[in-house]
């Protein structure tokens, strides 16, 4: 039978404590979910990030466009 180096049995022992850690507190808890923010936070932080996404994808464009026009475009 082959032996287990102590790093694989560290990280194994890591791993099921992972896994049983959760499903320990889990199994324990009764109370519903705690939202950490209030809706309205949570909305205008995704909102804020579909517009700096929004944001970011026209800047990429207009400066391929300004690399098109020079004949620069690789």
């Amino acid at each position: 039978m082959k032996r287990w180096s102590l790093k694989t049995r560290c990280a194994l022992a890591a791993a099921g404590l992972a896994v049983a850690l959760p499903a320990a507190r889990a199994a324990q808890s009764t109370d519903s979910p705690r939202w950490l923010v209030d809706l309205p936070l949570l909305r205008l932080v995704i909102y804020g990030s579909v517009a700096g996404l929004a944001l970011s994808v026209l800047v990429l464009l207009l400066i391929w466009w300004n690399e098109w026009r020079r004949g620069d475009v690789w």
